[in-house]
């Protein structure tokens, strides 16, 4: 980058020399190229710090032992029809409440619920289950998107984090896992 501006900075003092009446203007426009590949710069580093902390809290926070809790039927019920559904999502919701340590797991079977109806069901009929459990629209695709990580990268269902560290950090946890599949992807 460095060799990119001294470039722009030849072109504009060979601009100024032909055009000394731009001299001010040119001077300007090269301090604020200049300002801006520094803020960049700092952006990419407090992104990569950021990058770091969330992956060492990731990963500091995995705990293999089992998932047991009194709800743990609720993982695996099914819904027939749009009022078992609504039945369903809520009762998940209550069990998130009840159980903080396994939020993740209960949002994630949220996710798979929605993105299933999503799929399965009319546009109209996935809105009403969805505004019936006062889902907004974001959180209800927070929920699809995080079930999906989860399928896709096992080991996150054994990290004790909570579920709104997910929401902000949801990008970076992606190409967290994505760096390193192996790791997350494999449960032994």
């Amino acid at each position: 980058m460095a060799n990119m501006l001294t470039e722009v900075s030849q072109a504009f003092n060979l601009l100024s020399e032909k055009y000394p009446h731009l001299k001010n203007i040119l001077d300007r426009c090269y301090n604020e190229i200049r300002n801006s590949e520094k803020d960049k710069e700092s952006a990419d580093e407090l992104q990569a710090q950021k990058k770091q902390k969330v992956k060492h809290v990731l990963e500091s926070s995995i705990n293999m032992r089992p998932l047991t809790t009194t709800f743990d039927g609720l993982l695996t019920v099914t819904a027939n029809n749009e009022d078992q559904l609504i039945d369903v999502l809520k009762r998940l919701t209550e069990a998130q409440a009840q159980d903080k340590k396994k939020i993740l797991s209960f949002a994630a079977r949220q996710g798979l619920l929605l993105k299933e109806a999503k799929e399965r069901s009319k546009a109209t009929m996935y809105k009403h289950v969805r505004n019936s459990c006062e889902f907004s629209s974001s959180y209800a695709n927070f929920l699809i998107a995080l079930y999906r990580l989860f399928e896709k990268y096992p080991r996150l269902n054994y990290c004790s984090v909570a579920i709104r560290f997910f929401c902000s950090n949801m990008k970076l946890i992606q190409k967290i896992c994505h760096e390193n599949q192996v790791f997350w992807s494999n449960l032994s």
